[in-house]
């Protein structure tokens, strides 16, 4: 599903979804994000991007994991 001009992201039909013709379907959706392994925050759409190689954790849990203190281009 696509909100707008954000990103495309995986939904699910709402459970109370019963199909009528005047119904709008997209009404119904329900975005379903990632969650961090760690913390539990939603990760955002970088951290999403790489959670394979992130492990599915945040960028913040990644710093702690790997002792990193500032963020660092170079």
């Amino acid at each position: 599903m696509q909100i707008g001009l954000g990103r495309n992201c995986p939904a699910l039909l709402d459970k109370d979804f019963i199909y009528s013709s005047n119904l709008n379907m997209a009404e119904w959706l329900v975005p379903i994000y990632m969650s961090c392994t760690e913390c539990g925050l939603f990760l955002g759409n970088i951290e999403e991007d790489y959670a394979d190689m992130l492990g599915g954790i945040c960028l913040k849990c990644f710093m702690e994991a790997t002792d990193q203190t500032r963020w660092s281009v170079w």
